[in-house]
């Protein structure tokens, strides 16, 4: 499947059937300098600091991969706005080098648990949303936030988790 033109352009190559906790699919654009690997990990909830996917990549910045639990491979071959918004934010944190040399993730989330905390939003999620967005149009993110939203209060009521997306939310409506 494709979304965007030209130089835009990304390319997702996905398997008929993701490997058990492996390999899933590919991801190439001209605006990506490493191909990035979708991976399902099956106890993704246990082994990552994410509920639904995760962007990883070495400790020099290649390697990129989105790590993501076997229900957004799903979603995202069916076309569901939420998997399809999960993985283009994802991409948005890769296009902005957010994962650089130097991330420290326990800093990460004391940041935006701070920002969440004086009701804003990290700049950095900010602008996954908006890569997401440039690709899904705003109707297409705004349902995804929603049910984002509805699955992080349905999974384990993580209020700062449902605070920021609603934060996140209203910013695109």
């Amino acid at each position: 499947m494709s979304f965007g033109k030209k130089d835009q352009r990304i390319d997702i190559f996905h398997l008929s059937k993701p490997q058990k906790n492996g390999i899933a699919g590919l991801i190439e654009s001209k605006q990506f300098k490493d191909k990035i690997g979708m991976i399902v990990d099956d106890d993704l909830q246990t082994n990552y600091n994410a509920d639904f996917a995760c962007l990883v990549t070495s400790k020099n910045g290649i390697a990129p991969r989105i790590v993501m639990e076997r229900s957004i491979f799903w979603g995202l071959k069916r076309g569901d706005a939420m998997s399809r918004f999960i993985i283009f934010h994802e991409l948005g944190h890769y296009y902005h080098k957010d994962l650089d040399d130097g991330f420290n993730s326990e800093k990460y989330d004391a940041e935006r648990i701070n920002n969440v905390e004086q009701g804003k939003i990290l700049k950095n999620e900010a602008a996954a949303d908006d890569f997401a967005e440039n690709y899904l149009g705003k109707d297409t993110s705004v349902k995804a936030l929603k049910e984002l939203y509805d699955q992080v209060v349905a999974i384990d009521g993580n209020e700062m988790a449902a605070t920021e997306i609603s934060l996140r939310l209203r910013s695109l409506e």
